[in-house]
């Protein structure tokens, strides 16, 4: 069977990646039929003799019977320790960071009331304890289940092992400091990413090498809000998380230098899987570095052993590897998304670049543009096997990403392997010119200078949203099936035929895009007792309130943008409620909006790190949309938002006095109650926040007055579509 790591890791991965969050008793279930489907494959020789099915069927009974032993002696034991205090003894395994005015750190934990213990833990305190790594802490802890996301909403705390949170309950906790001749790796591999990170902030400052040291180790951590947001609209955040583009240039470094210095090609792969794995050590051993390098130790291997290199193979063995290591590590989205990009480029560049080259042999002038097109096509493959979690994640991407990672991928490069050479000059001595230095800091500045004006490009303004995306998949499908008949047609106008339907399906496909983002879409949120009305028009939003307590609307949110085609511009609050919190602590680290406006700004900005709070001014503006603040003599509060196609009038209090309402609104959305509606002249639709009891017969009553009406009365969000005044509701 050609390929059987690839088809087993690649079973393994996905089947974990299904059910690694799924109760036992269903993972049970999964198991049963696995191995009845195992079972049939072997029985039956028409399905025997196509050995992948019995690889496959094989590799998910086992992934099913890693994940119920997981579940019930590591899982279910630890998370039973929730809302309990204990006497615990640690083992502080981070360096300490702060968010929401805590400090955090990871520990593991080594003792529980005197006995035995191996769980991860995530230590919080409200003051910093002066600890540091692999410092010994024993202490009373109460201990809580963590919650299902980290705060990079990239991955799942239990995709990383970490099931509790703990925190000192009393005055009793003692630190013992670092253990002598303990951890001694550890701390010499946490010694090298300080000496660097220090040495690239003496040299570069601020942004320069903060975005420096983010390409060469994958830490974020001195790289500003307004940096990292630039890099996310170009959609070339990868380049500051350590993966194959890293670890592939430093290997091909460390075998030149080997060869430079006289060794044969098989010493200098021996040597430089050491290498390699030191490299995936002082990079922090995450889930992309393991693959990435992984990957890589399997490629220095072939070499060795004499042996033919099959990328999708190694891809198999190393998810295999991860997932052998940690059950739960498939529920990452950052492994996901690493290992999907990953197969889309192999897939791609076996069929792709053997025809790139032959042509390229061809036709002279196509060489000078021979790797842009390659970078293009790396890409557009990686855009496409991703494109599912983006979709569920973002709501769609931008069509600036190719252009971007063909630029800003090439000055990263030459940005990374100037910055790790400039550290050792640095180390030496600090007063020498420093030439990799200056060559990191242009080349960063450079970077940051592009994140701030390609977006600015009309190009970078076309988001292609859920819908179109879906429908540009479709047509993708039908085109690699009209692509296979071509192979097997004799006739000349059939290849033909196939561009020309292909093209015309693109330019269709961008035709509507380009419709749909002239609309206007106001999305009313079913929130609870308070509002959360989310704007869009020309691939700008304004989101209006974030709902009421336990109102988790971060992913309806985020869909609802992706669908209007754009990012966030900013948040306006209409009260400083501590109900806001939830929601906003999910949105504002995901779409970095310019600003974040309430009445009282002094109250919540503890609880969004990075981003200041702007007091409401009486005209906000997002794009073309514009909000006027409208208040009555007791302080209750409505928006009357503008657009190029309507007037909308948010009422966030049903008490305001009707009075002091412009009476112009084409729509008109408000919350439990609403105003006397014959003060409005040109009203065209009204939509009610409320529940159940009270919604439906006010969405009765006004429907009977022949008032199109909608409410959303707990049965989920409506949607407000309005061109050149012409209003459409529809309930998502």
């Amino acid at each position: 069977m050609p390929r059987p790591f690839a088809v087993l890791g690649i079973t393994v991965f996905l089947v974990l990646s299904a059910l690694y969050d799924a109760p036992s008793k269903r993972v049970f279930v999964f198991f049963i039929i696995f191995t009845a489907l195992l079972t049939a494959s072997v029985l039956f020789k028409s399905l025997r003799r196509q050995a992948a099915f019995p690889v496959a069927f094989a590799g998910a009974a086992v992934a099913c019977l890693m994940l119920l032993c997981v579940n019930e002696f590591l899982y279910y034991p630890a998370v039973a320790l929730d809302s309990t205090v204990h006497e615990a003894s640690m083992t502080v395994v981070s360096d300490g960071e702060t968010a929401y005015g805590n400090y955090y750190y990871d520990a593991k934990m080594t003792s529980l009331d005197s006995g035995r213990a191996d769980v991860n833990v995530r230590l919080v305190f409200q003051s910093a304890p002066g600890l540091s790594a692999y410092d010994e802490i024993q202490g009373n802890f109460k201990f809580y289940k963590l919650g299902s996301s980290s705060e990079d909403l990239l991955s799942s705390y239990k995709a990383e092992n970490r099931f509790l949170g703990a925190y000192s309950v009393d005055e009793t906790l003692k630190i013992n400091g670092n253990t002598a001749g303990s951890h001694f790796f550890g701390k010499a591999v946490m010694s090298v990413r300080r000496a660097v990170k220090k040495s690239l902030m003496t040299i570069l400052p601020n942004d320069y090498g903060g975005l420096s040291l983010a390409i060469l180790l994958g830490d974020r951590s001195m790289l500003s809000d307004s940096a990292y947001r630039g890099l996310k609209e170009c959609g070339v955040t990868h380049i500051i998380c350590v993966s194959g583009l890293h670890l592939s240039l430093w290997s091909a470094a460390i075998l030149w230098l080997l060869k430079k210095a006289g060794m044969r090609e098989k010493t200098a792969c021996a040597l430089a899987i050491p290498a390699v794995i030191l490299l995936m050590f002082i990079a922090g051993m995450k889930y992309s570095v393991m693959r990435a390098g992984i990957m890589m130790i399997l490629y220095l291997l072939s070499v060795i052993l004499s042996q033919r290199r099959d990328p999708l193979n190694s891809l198999g063995i190393s998810l295999l590897v991860i997932s052998i290591i940690n059950p739960f590590s498939p529920g990452s989205l950052s492994l996901s998304l690493s290992a999907f990009s990953t197969m889309g480029i192999i897939l791609s560049g076996e069929y792709f670049n053997p025809v790139i080259k032959e042509f390229a042999s061809k036709h002279k002038m196509f060489r000078v543009i021979e790797k842009p097109v390659k970078l293009l096509l790396v890409t557009a493959s990686a855009v496409g096997f991703t494109l599912p979690f983006t979709l569920g994640l973002y709501g769609g991407f931008k069509l600036s990403i190719f252009i971007s990672n063909i630029i800003i991928v090439f000055l990263a490069e030459i940005c990374m392997i100037s910055a790790a050479l400039s550290v050792p000059v640095a180390l030496i001595s600090p007063y020498v010119f420093n030439l990799p230095g200056l060559i990191a800091g242009v080349c960063a500045k450079s970077v940051l200078n592009l994140t701030r004006v390609i977006p600015e490009f009309p190009l970078s303004k076309i988001t292609v949203g859920e819908k179109d995306a879906y429908m540009i998949l479709c047509g993708l499908f039908m085109f690699g099936a009209l692509a296979v008949l071509t192979a097997y047609s004799e006739k000349k106008i059939f290849p033909s035929a196939v561009f020309i339907a292909a093209g015309l399906f693109a330019v269709t496909a961008l035709t509507c895009n380009l419709s749909d983002r002239a609309m206007t879409h106001i999305t009313v949120f079913d929130s609870g007792k308070s509002s959360s009305v989310l704007v869009s028009t020309q691939g700008k939003s304004l989101l209006i309130g974030c709902g009421a307590d336990g109102f988790r609307g971060a992913d309806e949110i985020s869909e609802s943008i992706g669908k209007a085609g754009g990012g966030l511009s900013a948040i306006v609050l209409p009260y400083a409620d501590r109900n806001y919190i939830s929601c906003l602590q999910d949105i504002v680290p995901l779409y970095q909006p310019q600003a974040v406006y309430c009445d009282d700004s002094g109250y919540i900005p503890v609880y969004i790190p990075g981003k200041s709070i702007i007091k409401n001014e009486e005209k906000i503006t997002a794009g073309n949309i514009t909000a006027e603040v409208i208040k009555d003599g007791s302080g209750n509060k409505a928006y009357s938002v503008h657009t190029d196609d309507v007037s909308a009038l948010v009422v966030c209090d049903p008490a305001i006095d009707s009075s002091v309402l412009p009476s112009d609104a084409d729509v008109l959305v408000c919350r439990m109650d609403y105003p006397d509606n014959s003060a409005f002249t040109s009203l065209s639709a009204i939509v009610i926040q409320a529940d159940e009891s009270r919604g439906i017969p006010a969405e009765n009553e006004l429907s009977s007055c022949g008032i199109e009406a909608a409410a959303t009365a707990g049965r989920g969000k409506i949607i407000i579509h309005s061109k050149n005044r012409k209003i459409m509701l529809e309930r998502g």
